[in-house]
């Protein structure tokens, strides 16, 4: 067990060696998921690079994986419809 930079810089050298970065979330996505995408954001910001063009190629394409997730989104109390996906990211989470 290492500390948070030690693991912190192997996610990275992980991240960067890699072709598709996978974001396994197990049941729902929660605030602690969204801070950990910042977090992605806060680390592919600081890679030293000539120009923001080159940027995008050294970060793998990104894909977040919902697993466990309920099968049917929740019903909303005030319509009695249920949400979209995109409606619960941005109402819920």
């Amino acid at each position: 067990e290492g500390d948070d930079a030690s693991n912190a810089r192997i996610a990275l050298v992980c991240i960067l060696l890699s072709s598709v970065f996978i974001f396994n979330n197990v049941a729902r996505p929660d605030r602690s998921s969204l801070q950990f995408l910042s977090y992605l954001e806060t680390i592919r910001q600081r890679i030293p690079t000539k120009t923001l063009e080159l940027s995008p190629q050294f970060f793998p394409s990104f894909l977040w994986v919902f697993r466990d997730f309920f099968l049917q989104m929740p019903i909303r109390k005030k319509t009695g419809k249920a949400y979209t996906l995109k409606e619960y990211m941005i109402e819920r989470v």
